[in-house]
């Protein structure tokens, strides 16, 4: 398996599960090996339960956050929007984590594949509501 080209990837976890793209089922070691392909920082996708990240000095965990879900079409899309915004403006790997894993999550809390999209302030709101902490990264 050959990954010349991609810096980032985000897969969710159950395409390579079911795939045996890489013969791993633990999402660090999907990560690792997706990794050793090419990109330097892969994110393995996990629904609800979260977020793994596998970056060449970092690993770590995100948790997912918890909301009403109405209808989960378009959240791996919404996920994606909120990682490539917190990437672009240089956030630290867990902001852009956290803030990719509210986007998505968010996404799902209305029917279709955009009205539950929220702006970046509602998203840092889910952030801070469900952490009871001030967002504080540059997004």
């Amino acid at each position: 398996m050959g990954l010349v080209g991609v810096d980032v990837w985000a897969p969710v976890v159950e395409h390579w599960l079911v795939g045996g793209l890489t013969g791993k089922a633990d999402p660090p070691e999907i990560a690792r090996a997706l990794q050793d392909a090419g990109p330097s920082l892969v994110g393995i996708k996990l629904g609800p339960e979260g977020l793994y990240l596998c970056a060449a000095e970092q690993e770590l965990w995100v948790p997912g956050y918890p909301v009403e879900t109405v209808d989960g079409t378009g959240a791996g899309d919404a996920f994606v929007a909120g990682f490539i915004y917190g990437w672009q403006r240089g956030g630290e790997l867990r902001e852009v984590g956290r803030f990719a894993n509210a986007g998505g999550a968010l996404s799902t809390t209305a029917a279709g594949t955009t009205r539950g999209v929220r702006s970046a302030a509602e998203t840092i709101r889910l952030i801070e509501e469900t952490e009871d902490t001030t967002w504080t990264a540059p997004l």
